[in-house]
């Protein structure tokens, strides 16, 4: 018996992703910087843990999708391929929004809503005190 599964309702067109500002973030760098400094954007699944659920019942298994975390970093190509983390965003499989970020120099933290909070978030970012120092540290230290 053949099966006809319809799968003509899932839409993407217009889902303005955590990934897609991202990689406009990296790309905008990228230009500014060349060669000197590269702004990298790494995929990865994380697994999310409940410490308290774990703490009540001791099982640190999950039946739960794991989230899609995404990573940039700054590479410095002299510098043995240096790399700075320095930011993280985190959403759910099922829900790109809200997505958290995590500023890893400043230690800050932030939920964003969509794609145009995601991007006000990041402009906060690179006005960063502590984020302008590292880049021109690291910018001094390429010939």
């Amino acid at each position: 018996m053949a099966t006809v599964f319809n799968w003509e309702n899932i839409d993407d067109s217009n889902i303005v992703t955590p990934k897609s500002v991202l990689l406009e973030f990296t790309n905008s760098f990228n230009e500014k910087f060349g060669r000197k400094l590269i702004m990298n954007l790494r995929s990865a699944q994380e697994q999310t843990v409940d410490w308290d659920l774990i703490s009540l019942s001791g099982d640190t298994s999950t039946n739960k999708p794991a989230d899609i975390t995404h990573y940039i970093e700054i590479q410095v190509p002299e510098l043995d391929n240096y790399t700075l983390q320095i930011l993280k965003v985190s959403h759910k499989v099922t829900s790109v929004y809200p997505c958290n970020v995590w500023q890893e120099i400043d230690d800050a933290k932030d939920t964003c809503d969509g794609a145009d909070n995601l991007v006000a978030v990041l402009q906060i970012a690179i006005e960063s005190t502590e984020l302008k120092k590292a880049i021109s540290n690291l910018l001094a230290q390429v010939c």
